[in-house]
């Protein structure tokens, strides 16, 4: 009965969406044995088509898609251009996705030792790939990429290593000494003494130097004890404050304990993404989807700059630029159906297990498709039965 409702109240699209969530709901109450029966429900609704390609609804629906052509113009200026850690990370994801058509969970979940060489079918050939970790019931994967692309992406791997190595560095010494505060060598002799509010600056990473550290001591319930020269906090108390921000799931970036802080490639210093605050010198973060949208664009028009804007790109409207990391997808799926790829390649190369499920990232437009077969019609090599008989 909520299947037939979810029919008659929403539309095709939002139907089947919905009526996935609700074959979640039921495959847990039968797991769980919560009826008194166990069942099995599956979504009856048919997976909407996306059979119209033409007029205003499709052009507008297709642009939100993929990509604009002047976001895919400006990144690889960004990608050379880059130089603060936020911009090289956010350029350099921007390079693997246009590489291959992931999902960007996926990417966040690369090993830093990802890359995998083996030899080509030439003598002196080596194909480049990187290790997937995979989703959606992929498992482990080998994807191999394209030769015009491999030097970009060795590239975009080798900057975020560069830019993700001290986090690293942190991650292995917690795993090691879990209930002791990571300090730089230079700052070893800070250890066990009684801490000025510059000390506390110099630790976490602060800028704004006294005032910004009381107010961080009082924010994380670090007790002040007023001296002659000043206030100091015990190193004890500042360690027990910054121990609390370890991730929940550490030393594992996921909860599903399949990749440590340690091996990962997007670990970073905390708050290393944001381009407002202090970067903590002694606690680390996983960079999110969200950390990426946002420097890609998502929030820049609630004041929150992104890699265009900071590089100085704009459209020709003089509107902030921006791409989601899903648009990537879509865009090299788009590709591929217009290249004329078999949709079981298409399928291998995004990950899925479905071939059905290529039609959603299909975006190429009448014109695409026109030209498609006014190139077939007149090449005999490319069509065959009765249609080729015809001149």
């Amino acid at each position: 009965r909520a299947g037939q409702i979810i029919s008659e109240r929403y539309k095709m699209t939002t139907a089947y969406r919905i009526a996935g969530q609700l074959e979640m709901a039921a495959d847990f109450l039968s797991e769980n044995t919560l009826t008194s029966v166990r069942f099995s429900w599956r979504n009856s609704l048919p997976r909407p088509g996306d059979a119209v390609r033409v007029g205003k609804e499709f052009e507008i629906k297709r642009l939100q898609k993929i990509p604009s052509q002047e976001a895919l113009d400006a990144l690889p200026k960004i990608f050379r251009m880059a130089l603060s850690p936020p911009d090289v990370l956010f350029s350099s994801v921007a390079a693997i996705l246009c590489a291959a058509p992931d999902r960007v969970n996926e990417v966040l979940s690369l090993a830093h030792d990802c890359e995998v060489w083996e030899k080509g079918t030439g003598d002196d050939d080596l194909v480049y790939g990187l290790r997937w970790s995979g989703s959606k019931g992929t498992g482990e994967i080998t994807k191999w990429l394209i030769p015009s692309m491999a030097s970009v992406v060795q590239e975009a791997i080798e900057k975020i290593r560069r830019v993700t190595s001290e986090a690293r560095t942190i991650a292995i010494w917690y795993e090691e000494n879990p209930h002791d505060l990571y300090l730089p060598d230079e700052m070893e002799y800070l250890r066990n003494k009684d801490l000025s509010m510059l000390e506390v600056a110099e630790i976490i990473g602060l800028s704004g130097a006294e005032s910004s550290s009381r107010q961080w001591c009082k924010n994380n319930k670090v007790s002040l004890i007023s001296m002659d020269t000043g206030y100091v906090a015990r190193f004890s108390d500042v360690e027990r404050a910054i121990l609390r921000y370890l991730p929940a799931s550490f030393p594992y970036v996921d909860h599903g304990h399949s990749l440590r802080f340690s091996d990962a490639l997007f670990v970073v210093q905390r708050n290393g993404m944001h381009m407002q605050r202090g970067t903590y010198r002694c606690m680390i973060e996983p960079v999110t989807t969200d950390q990426i949208n946002s420097g890609f664009g998502s929030r820049v028009r609630h004041g929150f700059p992104s890699i265009f804007t900071r590089l100085g790109f704009a459209a020709l409207d003089g509107s902030p630029l921006k791409v989601t990391s899903h648009q990537f997808r879509h865009y090299l799926n788009t590709l591929a159906q217009s290249g004329g790829m078999s949709q079981l390649d298409i399928a291998k190369w995004s990950g899925r297990i479905d071939i059905r499920q290529n039609e959603v990232y299909d975006h190429m437009s009448a014109q695409d498709m026109l030209a498609q077969i006014r190139e077939a019609a007149g090449n005999e090599k490319n069509i065959s039965g009765s249609l080729a008989k015809i001149s």
